[in-house]
């Protein structure tokens, strides 16, 4: 597949270059549909790497590159549940962020993140997958899960399936 567009980015092969376009409003926040996204993304990968020699990765919004993980949308789903069922779907979401960026970030393609505005925790982490960051002079980068004690938790962990 060539061209795909879903609910939270879009990609395209143009010229031996895939570009791949996060746009989810307001701040690309990654979260299960993203994630989603992501996951088809990475599926189409082999075909996409036997055409192409470049990935450039990009935010079509104002606000930046990815302002990380969707820290209310796994907060509302954990309190419907209970204390071990949710801590079994955020591991879960790890697993599935971790195979995701794992596999972006053993492309052969020479991977570039296009970063303006925010880009924080987990879409920072999305970013360092990659093999270039070419930043414009306003973007700000930030781990703010720090603040917090914890620990940058997306990855690129090696799956344990691979």
């Amino acid at each position: 597949m060539d061209e795909y567009k879903g609910k939270t980015l879009s990609w395209r092969l143009c010229d031996s270059i895939v570009e791949l376009v996060l746009d989810r409003p307001p701040a690309n926040e990654i979260g299960l549909a993203m994630l989603e996204d992501l996951e088809s993304f990475v599926s189409s990968l082999p075909a996409l790497e036997s055409k192409a020699g470049a990935l450039i990765l990009y935010s079509a919004q104002k606000a930046g590159f990815s302002a990380g993980a969707d820290l209310r949308e796994l907060y509302d789903q954990a309190k419907t549940m209970d204390a071990p069922s949710a801590a079994k779907g955020v591991r879960a979401f790890l697993e599935r962020i971790h195979a995701v960026l794992y596999r972006v970030d053993v492309s052969p393609l020479t991977t570039i993140a296009a970063v303006h505005g925010v880009c924080f925790g987990g879409g920072f982490e999305l970013a360092l997958t990659c093999d270039l960051i070419i930043a414009d002079k306003l973007a700000r980068f930030c781990f703010p899960e720090l603040r917090l004690g914890l620990i940058p938790g997306f990855g690129p962990g090696k799956p344990e399936f691979v």
